[in-house]
């Protein structure tokens, strides 16, 4: 009876962290993903593909869970997912159930946008003069405009109308979202040259998922090195670049 008793211990805890896939062969995890990484013009956004592929190298399958931007740091503390597919370093100070990849899953520089208005840009303290439309959610952006005259919004293309109607000064994303800049297809916009900063990316597991992040983080540097990395962020990176032109303002002539 002792051993049964123990035998079903041991399955309940793989239960609890993880399920098991539908062929029953491949443990399975349930990764929290916000909506517009599944929403943008090129389909699922390269960090899903990576961090997916790297748990394929350690022997399980990846299901995803679209939720809201702001919910999926949350779920993924609470445990109704098992991990984050991507934040910010640092963010696990405010999610102490959450544990940090080490190994970055992609870097991306964050750019500001305008209807015309041109500033050289430096790092955060550039902003500070000026009011900047944030969307809720990226959490990054959020501490790093925490000192300036923003304004939060739920939704990119709230952002956007905002930035058109003058009731702010800039929009902030990182880069990829000029994909949705051009399918939601609202006029053309500004750059402001050099990007505000660039940001590293890492995933998040649940910290009843610890013991994998090792092994996450062998498998994604592995991915670095072998150029699987390289090899699925050039599709994302060649549809930014002409989504980004199709909506750029024309340069201004001689």
């Amino acid at each position: 009876m002792a051993v049964r008793v123990q035998y079903l211990g041991v399955i309940l805890s793989l239960l609890t962290a993880f399920s098991a896939s539908a062929d029953g062969m491949r443990p399975q995890v349930t990764i929290a993903v916000p909506e517009p990484m599944v929403a943008s013009a090129s389909g699922i956004a390269a960090p899903v593909e990576i961090v997916r592929e790297a748990y394929r190298r350690i022997g399980f399958d990846m299901k995803i869970m679209v939720v809201p931007s702001e919910r999926s740091v949350r779920d993924a503390n609470s445990g109704e997912a098992d991990g984050d597919i991507v934040q910010p370093a640092g963010i696990e100070s405010g999610y102490p159930s959450l544990v940090r990849v080490p190994e970055p899953v992609i870097s991306l520089d964050l750019v500001a946008i305008s209807t015309g208005l041109d500033i050289q840009m430096n790092g955060w303290n550039s902003l500070a003069p000026y009011k900047t439309c944030v969307v809720r959610g990226m959490k990054v952006i959020e501490t790093g405009t925490e000192e300036t005259r923003r304004v939060v919004v739920n939704t990119l293309a709230s952002a956007l109308s905002m930035l058109k109607a003058g009731r702010c000064d800039f929009v902030l994303f990182v880069k990829p979202t000029w994909q949705d800049v051009d399918r939601l297809q609202m006029g053309s916009f500004h750059e402001l040259s050099p990007a505000v900063t660039t940001i590293s990316f890492y995933h998040y597991v649940n910290r009843r998922n610890a013991e994998l992040v090792p092994r996450l983080a062998a498998a994604l540097a592995e991915m670095r090195q072998d150029g699987t990395k390289a090899a699925i962020t050039a599709a994302d990176d060649q549809a930014t670049a002409a989504a980004r032109q199709r909506s750029l303002m024309p340069l201004p002539s001689d």
